[in-house]
């Protein structure tokens, strides 16, 4: 685990994520900001299928839809309800943050703006300059560098976004690539700063979480877990999971996550399910997951599978490498980038029967498994959340340095 000696200068870092998106790594970050010795302000939306694990050592605001958290018809109606949930909190979202930056000008200069995921780029891009105005560095980082499902506008919005920002975070190499693309000579600083296992705690072992979900022992068991979302290509491996079945009969696929899409999309994966062998060869449950169950479904498992058709960086994956899982993944975004150092077996996108081959293979072999894990393992140790703070804390540095130097230039 890395040491910081306290850097000088302001050491106050306001962290936003407004619709709380990220919320393990916002707290993971947070906390290890804190241990650097920075006073830091999360400011987030409300979690809405899951408890929030407040930040250690942190000051936590709801300061984006507080009125998602009531009791009362309204906010049962939206949390229930995307598309009016996603309006109102659209049409909230500047005052919102202009009531955001009236309270961060009464604590005093000097505060990084660091924000983690973006509601309305355009809007952001206002909100970035605002930072600016009064002084603070606008940090963003970019989980992904376009949404994944887009309309033609999208990367025009998303530019503006990054031009406006003072630095830029990004996950992989991938991603900075794919960054210097969307803007060409106008791109801010990017810096890589690849995505931190889950940090240690008490786990289940693999017997006892088997226990606890009636699963035997000794059935080969896989794992898709998170979002069901077209880019993910959970369908991919459903289509492979009949080849895996014909060389381990006994093998079953745990399908963890909230369909995308309502109603009938949910009745389209169900019918994906059906022709890759029912409720006996796959085990799909939709809905959001919270903590303790995924815990639960990441102890049980054998591997971890991401079938992805495209991805900047998978928090599953970092999910997995921290609970010591093998991995089956595509060769797409930064995926490979992040398995370099072991883990994992990257497999072709698109390719099913490369897909299977590879599920089946490592689900057949548990010392193949037991290596990997291991590497897993070293791999998440090698990296943590305090590495991952002190090249944060970095950046926050060069982009002040830079503000300062223009500053002085426009004298």
């Amino acid at each position: 685990m890395a040491e910081f000696a306290a850097p000088p200068g302001p050491q106050r870092v306001l962290l936003v994520d407004p619709g709380h998106q990220v919320p393990d790594y916002d707290r993971f970050l947070a906390e290890a900001l804190a241990r650097a010795g920075w006073r830091v302000t999360f400011a987030a939306g409300p979690l809405l299928a899951d408890a929030a694990q407040a930040p250690v050592g942190v000051e936590a605001l709801t300061a984006f839809a507080p009125w998602l958290e009531g009791t009362g018809p309204f906010a049962r109606l939206l949390r229930s309800r995307p598309p009016p949930r996603r309006l109102a909190r659209l049409l909230a979202y500047p005052l919102e943050l202009a009531a955001l930056r009236r309270l961060d000008v009464r604590r005093g200069p000097g505060a990084v703006f660091h924000q983690q995921w973006s509601l309305a780029p355009l809007i952001d891009a206002v909100a970035f300059a605002a930072a600016r105005t009064r002084g603070r560095v606008a940090v963003y980082t970019a989980h992904n560098i376009l949404p994944h499902e887009r309309h033609a506008a999208q990367p025009l919005a998303w530019r503006r976004l990054y031009q406006g920002a003072g630095a830029i975070i990004v996950h992989s190499e991938v991603s900075r690539r794919r960054l210097a693309g969307l803007l060409g000579a106008a791109a801010p600083p990017a810096t890589v700063v690849p995505m931190p296992a889950d940090p240690p705690s008490p786990q289940p072992d693999r017997a006892a979480a088997r226990r606890s979900l009636g699963i035997a022992p000794a059935v080969p068991l896989a794992l898709f877990l998170g979002h069901v979302r077209p880019y993910k290509g959970l369908d991919l491996l459903l289509a492979a999971w009949p080849t895996v079945r014909a060389r381990l009969p006994g093998a079953r696929l745990m399908v963890r996550g909230a369909v995308a899409g309502g109603a009938g999309a949910l009745e389209d994966w169900r019918r994906e399910v059906d022709r890759a062998g029912g409720a006996t060869a796959v085990d799909f449950v939709n809905g959001y997951l919270p903590r303790a169950e995924r815990e639960l479904a990441l102890a049980a498992a054998d591997l971890v599978v991401l079938p992805y058709r495209d991805i900047d960086m998978s928090a599953v994956l970092a999910a997995a490498r921290g609970r010591g899982r093998a991995v089956v993944a595509t060769a797409v975004g930064g995926l490979p980038e992040a398995l370099a150092a072991g883990g994992g077996l990257l497999v072709p996108p698109l390719d099913v029967a490369a897909l299977a081959a590879g599920v089946a293979g490592l689900l057949a072999d548990a010392v193949w498994r037991r290596r990997l894990e291991a590497e897993a393992l070293s791999a998440a140790a090698a990296w943590t959340w305090d590495d991952a703070a002190g090249a944060t804390v970095a950046v926050y540095r060069q982009a002040q340095a830079q503000s300062a130097s223009t500053a002085v230039g426009r004298r």
